[in-house]
């Protein structure tokens, strides 16, 4: 097999220089695929086999690491920068035979390959993941803040570039911008799973965060583009001004890795210092403000995206390894530090019993499938609204985030032209939406006012709850976790929603129904308009039968 490999390797095969090492490194273009152990063949000299195998050591590691600090609520990035760094040069990337096994210098081109196609995906779903609707409406003091936490580290990494002159090869101000975004930027993808697995997404300090965030990062890729841009200006090709810039910064020793980690930890207590500063004067409470500064030093892929263009294995590692650091102690503190404030009190609930008779009755009715619509419109006709009884209704549907890093409210105009629907959700909300306004045009009295709400099941009754209390809701109406089944008993239909109503029923700042439809759902409108009847009520006394009464 190694003679095979030889031959291979005499002829013209293609060949590249490791950017690293400086290298020439020949590979044998035509041994992809082995033709089997059986045959006498060795699958690590062949590209795909070997391939695969690299695969799937990383998918293992990458998987062990998430299943071990799951306990410990860290987000994935930090299992996937500590598997980078078990396969690298700091641990298993010392022994020779395991690099020279399992990662040779012939493999790395086709691995490189595909962790760009990665990285081009990971990207893109930032893009995605940012609603840069946020930015219009971000205020003073988000942008402020934003400005705040980039400015003082980046000052601090690009004001450490004069220590390394007549070490550097290229444009100064390259080097510069290089170093600032580095210490500066902060993890937009990265803090929103943190915000969502600690439930602070919807509250006003992870709007401050995520706002301020997506500004830090917009500006952090503009930067690095440009950093970018300058130096391809003045080099012929992509891979070696990249080296040339970034190796500027290279270790020769315990004294370079000790002096870098020192600017590192500065930049860091720069980024909390200037986000913390900010925040006071903005009369945010110590703690809150703290809190807010902890989250802005989020690292992640961004900074090891910006590192690894430098080809610098020693300094990818040992700054992951910062990034795990940093980013690692972020929610064990925030635990520990910042509980939520209970936003709403109880014994100032908003009720239809206190409401006047000629003041407009407003509702706040949850939808989660068409299957709730019918039930509720039926309701609400039979609750015969009139000019001098308005009732204002507030048609929220709820929908699970999937695919996204930030919570989404939107608000729909019930007269305005539609483009036809594209995707399920929207679709959905299409036929809640025109049942509504069907509603509205034949019932007097009734205004509907129909939203969205997209958002994870641990946090949805926020949204609910938050709205109520924005839009001085009286009355909440929630449908069951229950649905009538076709042989006429109960079943549920999504757990979550459970957990979902009981939130609400403690945190609500107005009274709560759930509406359970045992066939009033089946109804028509003409039928229900023209049925009447009698109603019983169960009266124990106590203020919720009081309520229910009224």
């Amino acid at each position: 097999m190694a003679d095979a490999l030889q031959n291979a390797m005499q002829k013209d095969e293609p060949k590249f220089t490791d950017p690293i090492r400086g290298e020439m490194v020949c590979f044998a273009s035509s041994m992809i695929s082995t033709n089997g152990v059986w045959q006498g063949d060795d699958p690590f000299e062949y590209s795909l086999p070997l391939f695969i195998l690299q695969l799937m050591l990383i998918v293992l590691i990458t998987r062990i690491l998430i299943f071990l600090l799951k306990p410990l609520r860290q987000p994935k990035v930090i299992s996937e920068i500590l598997g980078g760094v078990i396969l690298g040069p700091l641990i298993l990337g010392r022994s020779a035979n395991f690099s020279a096994t399992i990662f040779p210098l012939r493999s790395i081109m086709v691995l490189e390959t595909l962790a760009n196609v990665g990285l081009f995906f990971f990207l893109f779903l930032v893009g995605v993941e940012m609603d840069l609707g946020m930015i219009r409406k971000t205020s003073q003091k988000v942008m402020v803040i934003a400005i705040a936490c980039m400015s003082l580290p980046f000052l601090i990494g690009s004001s450490t570039t004069f220590l390394f002159n007549g070490q550097t090869q290229v444009n100064h101000l390259c080097f510069v911008v290089f170093m600032g975004v580095a210490h500066s930027v902060t993890a937009f993808p990265v803090l929103a799973r943190i915000l969502a697995e600690l439930k602070l997404l919807n509250t006003e300090i992870g709007k401050i965060a995520m706002s301020a965030a997506m500004m830090n990062d917009i500006c952090a890729w503009i930067l690095l583009a440009l950093a970018v841009a300058l130096v391809e200006s003045n080099s012929s090709t992509t891979l070696a001004s990249f080296y040339v810039i970034f190796s500027s910064i290279g270790v020769n020793g315990k004294g370079d890795y000790g002096f870098f980690i020192a600017i590192i930890v500065l930049a860091f207590v720069g980024k909390v210092a200037g986000t913390l500063l900010i925040a006071l004067y903005y009369k945010m409470p110590f703690r809150e403000a703290f809190v807010l500064a902890l989250l802005m030093n989020t690292k992640g892929l961004t900074e090891m995206v910006v590192l690894n263009v430098g080809k610098n294995q020693k300094l990818f590692a040992t700054m992951g390894v910062v990034a795990v650091l940093v980013t690692g102690m972020i929610t064990p503190i925030v635990v520990a530090i910042f509980k939520p404030a209970q936003g709403f009190i109880t014994h100032k609930r908003r009720t239809i019993q206190r409401s006047t008779r000629s003041a407009e009755l407003r509702v706040l009715t949850c939808i989660h499938t068409t299957r709730n619509v019918p039930s509720v419109i039926n309701l609400l006709e039979i609750s015969n609204p009139t000019k001098k009884f308005h009732i204002a209704v507030y048609v929220l549907q709820l929908v699970e985030l999937t695919g996204r890093a930030s919570a989404m409210l939107i608000v729909h105009n019930t007269h305005r032209v539609r483009k036809p629907a594209i995707y399920k959700t929207q679709v959905q909300s299409e036929q809640i939406i025109n049942s509504f306004k069907n509603l509205q045009q034949h019932v007097t009295g009734l205004s509907i006012h129909p939203l969205t709400s997209i958002t994870p099941y641990s946090t949805m009754h926020e949204d609910i709850c938050n709205l109520a209390e924005d839009e001085r809701v009286t009355f909440i109406i929630l449908p069951f976790h229950k649905q009538q089944a076709v042989h006429g008993g109960m079943e549920a239909t999504n757990p979550v929603l459970r957990n979902i109503n009981q939130n609400v029923l403690a945190n609500a700042p107005c009274s709560v129904g759930i509406l359970i439809d045992r066939g009033l759902g089946g109804l028509t409108r003409v039928a229900v308009s023209q049925i009447s009847g009698n109603i019983a009520v169960l009266f124990f006394g106590g203020p919720d039968d009081r309520e229910a009464l009224s």
